[in-house]
């Protein structure tokens, strides 16, 4: 397996380190996981103002639709595509989406360009804006 460094950022949880004051910080494996998790829990074309074109998850349509059926094969059909444009991903291996409560639910595993496995998760409520 090749060795990759997915850098770092600030955790998505915005939580404060108590012993540097700062924002916690997400690296490695964990910084990968954030970033595709952060991709697929964000609008489509959401961040186009900031330059960020076709960043998204277009799943996020089908939240209200009453034919579960349908829904569920659009949001696979969004879902991979929404990873094939990180550039940290190879691979989608596998994909299980779900409804419950007005809320959409994705657990994947993925393979990353590097040839690692990793499960990742996904919810996209109603309310997120």
């Amino acid at each position: 397996m090749v060795e990759v460094d997915y850098g770092c950022d600030i955790d998505s949880s915005l939580e404060i380190d108590p012993l540097t004051g700062d924002f916690k910080i997400v690296e490695g494996l964990d910084n990968a996981s954030q970033s595709v998790k952060n991709r697929l829990e964000t609008r489509l074309d959401e961040l186009l103002v900031l330059g960020y074109s076709n960043y998204g998850n277009q799943s996020y349509e089908e939240l209200g639709n009453t034919d579960i059926d349908t829904a569920i094969g659009h949001i696979e059909i969004y879902t991979r595509s929404a990873l094939l444009e990180e550039p940290l991903v190879q691979d989608l291996i596998e994909i299980k989406i779900s409804f419950e409560n007005n809320s959409i639910r994705g657990d994947l595993v993925i393979q990353l360009t590097n040839g690692e496995i990793l499960p990742i998760n996904f919810d996209i409520n109603e309310g997120d804006d």
